[in-house]
């Protein structure tokens, strides 16, 4: 409840100033329409470009990603950077008029023409500093037109005719194909033409251009251009965009040519050096017979390696042969009871007669159990044994000379195939490091061709992967100003000022408002609070409910002096005297109200009022203003009950401070606050109203009898 009472407290200086805070908001509000009707509207239109993606698109556009070795996956703000340039902007300006801006001068504002002006300027030749200059004309009739230069410099012709000045030429003719489509405009009016500095006006559109990305991820452009003229807008970002692609494609042409020179340039170069390292593998080759390498080498190892067997199995061969021949060559006087290996000799014609010595010896022994060795048929035998024996021998002897032929044989072949591989490792480096030069010189060419193929593509090529996805249009609605934005700032900042002044005004005058201000500058109870009272009526009804709420603290005890006092008159103390001791008096009570500010009140009607003369008798004293004389703290020190009265509308805050130091140091007796005009809170306009009246009262109606005896005296 409490916070409720002081948020009220808090709000009431806004309740009694809403009047002021109303007149603000309306103040603010009117301020602004008058703004917005006369303020310049500025429209915008946009575009969208939708960038080239490398990643899409013929082969063609892959052409420069071998070599630009800065590539740059995310190109987006670098194309804004380029559509926004001065070159692409001069591009786009060329095939627009724009250089040359017209305007109608009205009664209340000057209108920017465009397309809609009524005659054509052309400029031959104009010096510099005519450029960025107002010039003035007046269409006088049909035919007729003043140009002026400045004060004193009026030029008169007519349409079509050359105007020569200070060097500079301008022919000013009519633009009969707007005025046959539109026949209502109106030619003969007041006019003004500047023509604008190139580089000006580059820096003017860069200034109104608004290009952003659409998304970080996606490679899409909005660009935007704000202008007065809403034609302007539509047509600066469509040329804008085509001014852009088209600059893209010529600079792609001019790269492929050069491309497609420089890699001719490099196939030439390339291709005679492929020619040479050709030349010099051949020439290599054929000193030093070489056809292929690899296979040559595994031919040789391979045949060596077979060749290597063959020597090991005829070293076997050989050794067998030499044991078997040494064996039978020592016991060849007792050959036939020698047992040899024929492991190493197993022909079929050995093993045969063997066969045969073996019948014979076995014949032999046969015969000499029935003869004796020296029967011819025993010597028969043997001689037949030692046939076969020597031939055996024989054959032995001469298949070890042959195998030993052979194994000389082979060793000589292995040493010669060994000869080849000596400064192989050299010859394969050299042909390695020529095959190397062959095979970098091939696969530069083939590159190199390959690219002139897609460079040819890209110059053939007659699109722009750049595409206007989203054309301008002529906006309808302008941009800015924003007029619910400004009404509504506008009338926010309205409000504002009126509270604030409000707070500041009350602040300022600081003024006792309630109760709470009382209670939080002094410890001095409050007696009483009294309202305003509107209507004559309610003031007996009034004064009865605060007479009981006094008794009831003990005011009206019989013989008590009840000293009323104030700071200044205004403050009510004498309203209240006088309709309390009426209240009283009409109640009953024996009263006696005493005007102590009454130059009558003299010494011995003070020794009535305090020597009690009526014990029954209730004074009340009407004091003097304590601003007034120091006799009004005499009657306070003496009195039994004082009242100090305060208003809420005239009594200044400070003053409950200067009076609790008068309390304490004149120690007042049984001192209570009274507060007139309790929660009083007029309105501004009512106030004003009445300060009118009296003023009106005061002075004017004076004014109005002094005239009218005037003139009746006059009469």
């Amino acid at each position: 409840m409490k916070e409720l009472t002081k948020n009220f407290r808090l709000l009431r200086p806004l309740l009694r100033g809403l009047p002021i805070i109303a007149i603000c908001f309306l103040g603010a509000v009117n301020i602004a329409s008058r703004y917005l009707k006369y303020a310049t509207p500025k429209y915008e239109s946009a575009a969208k470009i939708r960038l080239a993606d490398n990643n899409e698109g013929p082969t063609s556009t892959m052409l420069y990603k071998d070599f630009d070795i800065f590539t740059n996956k995310n190109k987006i703000g670098a194309e804004i950077e380029v559509i926004q340039s001065s070159r692409i902007i001069n591009r786009a300006l060329d095939s627009l008029d724009f250089d040359i801006q017209t305007f109608r001068i009205g009664k209340m504002s000057t209108t920017e023409l465009y397309h809609e002006c009524p005659f054509i300027v052309n400029y031959d030749s104009l010096k510099e500093e005519w450029r960025e200059k107002m010039f003035s004309l007046n269409i006088i009739s049909k035919d007729s037109i003043k140009l002026s230069l400045g004060p004193g410099k009026d030029i008169r012709t007519v349409f079509g005719d050359t105007i020569r000045f200070e060097g500079s030429k301008l022919i000013i003719t009519k633009n009969d194909a707007l005025l046959e489509s539109k026949p209502y405009l109106q030619l003969v009016d007041q006019y003004q033409f500047k023509v604008k500095d190139r580089e000006k006006l580059v820096k003017e559109v860069a200034g109104g251009l608004d290009i952003i990305s659409i998304d970080k991820d996606i490679a899409i452009l909005r660009v935007g251009y704000e202008s007065e003229v809403p034609q302007k807008t539509a047509d600066m970002v469509n040329r804008l965009c085509r001014a852009y692609i088209e600059d893209y494609e010529e600079e792609k042409y001019k790269a492929t040519d050069v491309t497609v020179s420089f890699l001719d340039e490099q196939l030439t170069e390339i291709g005679q050096r492929l020619k040479d390292s050709e030349e010099e593998i051949e020439t290599y080759r054929n000193v030093n017979d070489i056809i292929n390498v690899r296979q040559e080498t595994e031919t040789d190892l391979r045949q060596i390696s077979q060749m290597r067997i063959q020597l090991a199995n005829l070293k076997m061969n050989l050794t067998a042969i030499d044991s078997l021949y040494n064996y039978i060559n020592v016991g060849k006087s007792n050959f036939l009871e020698l047992a040899p290996t024929f492991e190493a000799f197993n022909d079929l014609l050995s093993t045969e007669m063997v066969k045969n010595l073996k019948n014979l010896q076995a014949e032999r022994k046969e015969l000499l159990t029935i003869y004796t060795s020296e029967d011819e048929k025993v010597k028969l035998v043997n001689e037949k044994i030692n046939d076969i024996s020597d031939y055996l021998v024989e054959s032995i002897k001469n298949t070890r000379n042959n195998l030993a032929i052979k194994h000389n044989q082979i060793e000589q072949v292995i040493k010669k195939a060994e000869t080849a591989f000596i400064g192989l490792p050299t010859r394969e480096k050299d042909l390695t490091i020529l095959e190397r030069n062959f095979m970098l010189n091939q696969k530069i060419y083939n590159f190199l061709h390959e690219k002139r193929t897609e460079a040819e593509i890209a110059r053939a090529a007659s699109i722009s992967f750049h595409r206007i996805i989203s054309y301008g249009e002529v906006p309808s609605k302008p941009v800015s100003p924003n007029k619910t934005l400004i009404m509504f700032v506008t009338g926010i900042l309205g409000l504002g000022f009126g509270v604030a002044a409000i707070l500041v005004v009350h602040s300022m005058k600081a003024k006792v408002n309630d109760t709470h201000t009382i209670e939080k500058n002094s410890e001095i109870p409050i007696a009483i609070e009294i309202p305003k009272f509107i209507k004559e009526s309610n003031i007996e009804k009034g004064f009865q409910q605060l007479g009981i709420k006094l008794e009831l603290k003990g005011f009206f005890r019989a013989g008590n002096i009840v000293c009323v006092s104030s700071f200044t008159d205004p403050e009510g103390r004498s309203f209240f005297v006088k309709h309390l001791a009426k209240s009283l008096q009409k109640r009953g009570f024996n009263v006696m109200k005493v005007d102590a500010y009454d130059t009558h009140f003299d010494r011995d009607e003070q020794r009535l009022v305090f020597q009690n003369l009526n014990a029954n008798t209730i004074k009340i004293i009407d004091n003097v203003s304590l601003d007034e004389d120091n006799y009004s703290l005499m009657l306070m020190s003496a009195a039994d009950m004082n009242l100090f009265m305060l208003d809420s509308r005239v009594t200044p805050a400070k003053r409950v401070n200067e009076f609790n130091l008068i309390h304490d140091e004149y120690s007042l007796p049984n001192t209570f606050f009274g507060l007139n005009r309790a929660d009083y809170n007029p309105s501004i306009i009512k106030l004003i109203f009445r300060k009118i009246s009296r003023w009106g009262k005061r002075y004017y109606l004076p004014l109005l009898r002094m005239i009218k005896n005037k003139k009746a005296a006059q009469a």
